[in-house]
């Protein structure tokens, strides 16, 4: 039987964002790349041989972290369509919520958080208040987003791997 094992890891993502800051394409560099994982003993030899193709990832932007945004409210809306609420985050919330949830050198996985206490947080306390109604929108606004994130607001990360953590994760 054949099978196709996908695994992703966030092993050189700062590397891979300095040769793309320096304007170099991903096919540039990519065997240059392969063999600096080797030489800093992230990946031996013999455990990248096991795999038939190597696939570098162009860091997320902030654009595509929008899309990450709206794909999650989606989400949402799949989650609340049975009580039949929807729920609308305005565009600069959601401009915020990128700056807040923005990490580079962990990519989209930290947003699900952020949208997590800045939406479904705030969308939960208005359903234990009673102020949405079935069949309504409930707008989440840009200040209420700020309330949430606070200081990240001013476009710093509030997204941090933590102390003693490594930006360097394996099958997450």
């Amino acid at each position: 039987r054949d099978a196709i094992i996908i695994a992703t890891s966030n092993a050189g993502a700062e590397r891979i964002r300095e040769y793309i800051e320096r304007g170099y394409q991903l096919e540039q560099f990519e065997q240059t790349f392969i063999n600096e994982l080797i030489n800093a003993n992230l990946f031996r030899p013999e455990f990248l041989n096991r795999f038939d193709e190597i696939v570098l990832f162009r860091p997320l932007g902030k654009e595509e972290l929008l899309q990450v945004v709206d794909l999650i409210l989606a989400g949402i809306n799949r989650t609340l369509a049975p009580q039949k609420i929807q729920v609308a985050v305005e565009e600069a919330g959601k401009k915020i919520l990128v700056d807040a949830g923005y990490d580079p050198r962990l990519g989209a996985r930290p947003m699900r958080r952020v949208v997590q206490r800045a939406v479904e947080n705030t969308v939960a306390k208005q359903l234990l208040a009673g102020t949405v109604a079935p069949g309504s929108t409930t707008i989440i606004t840009a200040e209420q987003i700020r309330a949430v994130v606070g200081e990240a607001a001013d476009g710093s990360s509030m997204v941090s791997p933590g102390p003693g953590v490594s930006p360097i994760s394996l099958g997450q």
